[in-house]
């Protein structure tokens, strides 16, 4: 892209732009034009991108009672949220999740905002900013690959229905009759321990399907893996008798072609 602004002290450059049928990534980067000393002065955490996912908290709360951060919207004025993204002096990446999904294969207008904060942290009104950049992109297809594939283990059978093989966020789509119906039950995708955070997000997508991040997008022989289910109380009975929850290990392995890009 290479578009760059600069206002009060600072500059951005949208470095780079990416939209696909279901997200949409920008790379940008922010640089203080006072010069080195003054960010030797003040620490090296002025001048990157403040990144906050849109919460919508308390009903009731609209976007417009939070605090200022990296948004996009697009020409018809749809808001996207920000559902990932990175700082690191002097860059930054968001990525966005599209409303209703985005057409493919035709150009798609957004306008992006980006307010800058000292020390990465928000306020009511931002340090230098917000920059604003109008831009058009292509919206590319996902690649879909359909896989079918079960595997079982510890008595539970889990389907790899597809994985969805975007550049930007790669997904596979997980599918499983919950082991008993005292617990809601969620996969996990890496050996972490009870009720820790996910290294890679984990969405339900309702009917005993869920979504798993992967690292990376996939290439030739390549394979998921859902390392264990996690089972939280959800009945009288199970509150009261399990605090803490339920545990099944796996692995339950999945290995097929991911064709190439």
């Amino acid at each position: 892209m290479g578009q760059t602004k600069t206002a009060d002290g600072a500059e951005v450059t949208l470095e780079r732009a990416y939209a696909d049928e279901d997200v949409v990534v920008v790379g940008i980067e922010a640089r203080d034009l006072d010069g080195p000393q003054k960010l030797e002065g003040r620490g090296p955490d002025y001048g990157p991108v403040f990144l906050q996912p849109l919460l919508i908290g308390e009903e009731g709360e609209a976007a417009a009672d939070l605090p200022p951060r990296v948004d996009i919207t697009d020409a018809g004025g749809e808001d996207y949220d920000n559902i990932d993204g990175t700082t690191q002096y002097p860059g930054a990446a968001a990525v966005f999740e599209a409303p209703e999904g985005l057409e493919a294969g035709r150009e798609h207008r957004f306008r992006l905002e980006v307010p800058l904060f000292e020390g990465g942290m928000p306020g009511e009104k931002p340090d230098a900013g917000p920059f604003v950049f109008d831009f058009e992109i292509p919206v590319r297809t996902n690649p879909v690959v359909e896989v079918g594939q079960k595997a079982t283990k510890g008595g539970v059978t889990i389907t790899l229905e597809r994985v969805v093989d975007s550049p930007s966020r790669p997904q596979a789509v997980v599918c499983f009759d919950p082991p008993n119906d005292d617990y809601v039950w969620r996969p996990g995708t890496a050996p972490t321990g009870f009720q820790r955070e996910e290294p890679l997000p984990v969405r339900g997508l309702g009917g005993g399907c869920w979504s798993l991040t992967l690292d990376e997008p996939l290439e030739g022989r390549s394979s998921v893996t859902v390392t264990e289910l996690f089972g939280y109380p959800q009945s009288e009975k199970a509150i009261q008798g399990d605090e803490d929850g339920r545990q099944i290990r796996g692995p339950w392995t999945f290995e097929f072609e991911a064709p190439a890009p």
